[in-house]
């Protein structure tokens, strides 16, 4: 009963198949189909979703990443803190985390406020005939702790796993996409090339 949270864990879907697993939940904590709090591999194809719904008023937050499918180990990582908005107004915000990378955020609910009678690892809360089935593969070291960690922090403890990737780009305060034209999160002698190359080309529609 926080009014910030960090839910981390890595799991590791069979098969992620929008056919027979859209919205298999990795966790789902709550009371009934107007109140819940839950986790997603798959909303759509290579994308993660988690929704709170407090008397049938749904929020939600999505986020692509390195998901993709089949049997691989993802970390996964959702932090909820109050936050800035894109209107610079102050609201609690989710963000989504996949492999140590920020891949989204949006306005959710603070996680006290929701009804948790029930909660519910690879299974949803919701009533015996929706469709929504059992998750479909393995979850480890599932942790909550009572603040939002930092997306250093976060980073930080997938790269303490996963010792082969050089580093993460911060996306969640990184400014230079826009001139990064090789993805590399830095604007650098390629980038600069790219840009003197397009320097003299326009869109002109000049008069018949």
């Amino acid at each position: 009963h926080h009014r910030d949270i960090t839910i981390s864990l890595w799991a590791k879907p069979t098969i992620l198949d929008l056919d027979y697993e859209r919205y298999a939940r990795v966790f789902d904590f709550g009371q009934d189909n107007d109140n819940y709090f839950y986790l997603t591999m798959l909303q759509n194809s290579n994308q993660a979703r988690c929704a709170m719904n407090l008397d049938g008023g749904e929020r939600n937050v999505t986020a692509g990443g390195e998901i993709g499918y089949g049997a691989k180990w993802l970390y996964v990582v959702l932090t909820i803190a109050d936050g800035l908005n894109d209107a610079g107004e102050t609201t609690t915000m989710g963000k989504l985390y996949i492999n140590g990378q920020y891949s989204g955020k949006s306005q959710l609910r603070r996680p006290a406020d929701i009804p948790k009678t029930l909660g519910y690892i690879g299974r949803p809360i919701a009533a015996p005939d929706t469709p929504y089935p059992y998750f479909d593969g393995l979850i480890d070291e599932m942790k909550i702790y009572n603040y939002a960690k930092t997306a250093y922090e976060i980073a930080q403890e997938y790269m303490d796993v996963v010792t082969s990737v050089p580093f993460i780009c911060n996306m969640d305060g990184y400014d230079l996409a826009d001139r990064d034209y090789d993805g590399n999160c830095r604007v650098d002698v390629d980038d600069l090339a790219m840009i003197a190359e397009r320097w003299l080309q326009n869109y002109f529609i000049y008069p018949n």
